[in-house]
């Protein structure tokens, strides 16, 4: 059969590798293909009898999002059975691990917990007409605490933005709208990526992590070494950028939606558990 870049295989003798994706096309009798569960494979033509997949079957919703940019490829390649394997060999009972508990979801439950507490509708509403803008920057900066997540320099950049006269109030203001207020989520994302920016403090964890703890179940936080190396090691192009912005956003809630999707046998509760697997993606060794 004749292979061109982007055509989608099957190696009718490893069934187990999955759907395969042309990356470049065939020269010199080779072609290279990265298959779903094993990445990265380069063939010979001569010995390796390659199956055409086209319609519906050659869909994936794993592939469809993957970066075929032969020029980036980095980091061993994970599929999705690898990935879970990972996962399991350091949490062998999964989520409902008491280690994996204990270690990674009682933090982030505990600042969920909190933000309820200090920073719910009606809390915040209160503390707006009350003009109490500094007790919402405390009170951000106590969830903060709750966990490891965000950077010191990161927390420490919203410390100091706080402190200059009207800080308080913009992003009290900004805080409010970006958990609560009206409009799409990617509209309130924008507004206060920008009021951050304003602030001097525009950083992926600042504008993602309150949004994360408070509603678990939609959104993830963007912690940019930790995601950039999960993505890269399943080759999941995030479209990354080091200034906050709806694009990568949205390229990283379709990767949790897909990581969801691939790991649902392993019951993850919320973002929160995907948040988990992939730190484990991102944290092993070659």
């Amino acid at each position: 059969m004749e292979l061109v870049k982007d055509d989608r295989v099957r190696m009718p003798a490893k069934p187990e590798w999955g759907l395969g994706h042309v990356i470049q096309n065939p020269a010199g009798g080779k072609v290279f293909v990265l298959f779903r569960e094993v990445g990265e494979k380069t063939l010979s033509l001569k010995h390796a009898t390659l199956v055409s997949v086209e319609g519906e079957e050659a869909s994936d919703p794993w592939l469809d999002n993957l970066s075929f940019d032969v020029s980036a490829q980095g980091s061993r390649y994970l599929g999705p059975r690898e990935a879970i394997e990972v996962f399991l060999a350091k949490y062998p009972g999964g989520f409902q691990e008491t280690a994996y508990i204990e270690e990674e979801r009682a933090p982030k439950v505990a600042a969920h917990e909190l933000i309820l507490k200090l920073l719910d509708r009606d809390v915040i509403n209160g503390l707006l007409e009350a003009e109490e803008f500094a007790k919402v920057g405390s009170s951000a900066l106590r969830v903060i605490g709750k966990t490891n997540l965000v950077y010191p320099s990161d927390r420490l950049a919203l410390t100091r933005a706080l402190k200059v006269e009207g800080n308080a109030e913009r992003f009290a203001r900004a805080l409010q709208d970006q958990l609560y207020g009206a409009g799409d989520p990617a509209t309130r994302f924008k507004r206060f990526a920008d009021a951050l920016v304003e602030l001097a403090a525009a950083r992926w964890t600042l504008c993602t992590y309150f949004s994360f703890v408070r509603f678990p179940e939609e959104y993830m936080l963007l912690k940019p070494t930790l995601t950039q190396n999960a993505a890269a090691r399943c080759r999941f192009d995030l479209d990354y950028r080091a200034e906050p912005n709806r694009v990568t956003y949205g390229r990283l809630l379709t990767f949790v939606r897909i990581l969801s999707d691939v790991i649902a046998d392993l019951r993850p509760a919320d973002m929160f558990d995907l948040q988990a697997f992939m730190w484990c993606l991102a944290s092993i060794k070659d």
